[in-house]
């Protein structure tokens, strides 16, 4: 709007007004003079922003990084507490754990809902060993590891890296709440919750992986049920969101404002120096119009640009 009623100001100016254009090259260089000034101020108030904006980004980056190998070692600290047959501590339920997985490869808290019409499915749920609430808090955990079979032996080496998504953290996010949920309100029974829950195949491999999240003073030993919950309470309520927000920043486009001096950059070269420069070399000074025409676009876009500076220098100049 300011934009359109400085267009109409300039033009009724420079068009009604009787202006003496008689000396057009002091015009034109007078143009030129002030397009290439101002232009030079965009120019560095662009690189300087677009090099804060890869400085930030970088800086994003390495945070990236260091949640994400924190999420990763969590997914590997509960795929080994999905295999802890101890930590089930009912070897008849731990059986129909394979048996789904075996029948469902690609079952999780997500996707129950399309095997729960299944006969076979049907029949492994009337089973007196299992336990809603025990195998609700499996499949949760199950969608967090979220890795098949066959990639299980990559997946837990430690040189593994994953990159996520902000969809796939979204995917993730509440299965994260579902441990709290299923072993501190809808407690899952029958867990074994004592220092003897992690199987010793695993304990090793349990307590490296452990110190990535938590540092180097923990051990396969201080594990329990209440430790799994604090832990995931961490991610749901800190280290999800905070990846996911620095996820959506690092992705998104360049700023608006830096697009639309660029944009105005460009209107007031081509207006206020190539179009002068042009006329100046073949010597095309009758042209009052297009003369007028450069003027009333190059100040409209000076004008313009001051505003965008002003809103770049004192409203909050975060990127993001």
């Amino acid at each position: 709007m300011t934009v359109a009623i400085l267009f109409v100001i300039f033009a009724y100016a420079l068009f009604k007004i009787d202006y003496n254009w008689t000396d057009y090259k002091s015009v034109n260089a007078l143009l030129i003079s002030c397009s290439g000034i101002f232009s030079a101020i965009v120019i560095s108030v662009l690189l300087s922003g677009l090099s804060n904006l890869k400085s930030q980004r970088l800086k994003l980056k390495d945070r990236i990084n260091i949640l994400s190998e924190k999420l990763t070692a969590f997914r590997r600290l509960l795929y080994y507490v999905i295999h802890s047959d101890d930590f089930w501590n009912n070897a008849e339920f731990n059986r129909l754990t394979a048996k789904i997985r075996h029948e469902y490869p690609k079952i999780n808290s997500r996707n129950t809902s399309e095997v729960e019409r299944d006969k076979s499915f049907r029949t492994i749920t009337k089973n007196e060993h299992f336990e809603s609430h025990k195998m609700s808090l499996f499949l949760n955990l199950l969608t967090i590891v979220d890795v098949s079979r066959d990639e299980e032996l990559s997946f837990i080496q430690p040189s593994s890296k994953y990159k996520y998504t902000a969809k796939k953290l979204e995917y993730y996010h509440e299965c994260f709440n579902n441990i709290w949920y299923y072993l501190n309100h809808k407690s899952a029974t029958g867990l074994n919750d004592t220092k003897n829950s992690i199987s010793s195949l695993y304990r090793d491999n349990f307590t490296e992986t452990y110190k990535k999240i938590e540092g180097n003073n923990v051990s396969w030993q201080d594990f329990n049920s209440q430790l799994l919950v604090s832990l995931g309470n961490k991610f749901y309520e800190e280290t999800i969101p905070e990846l996911h927000k620095a996820i959506s920043e690092i992705t998104s486009n360049i700023p608006i404002t830096y697009i639309k001096m660029i944009i105005t950059l460009i209107v007031i070269l081509i207006f206020g120096t190539i179009i002068p420069l042009i006329t100046s070399i073949i010597k095309v000074f009758t042209f009052y119009i297009l003369l007028k025409i450069c003027v009333i676009t190059t100040l409209l876009a000076l004008t313009y640009l001051i505003l965008l500076i002003i809103e770049y220098t004192f409203k909050d100049t975060k990127i993001y």
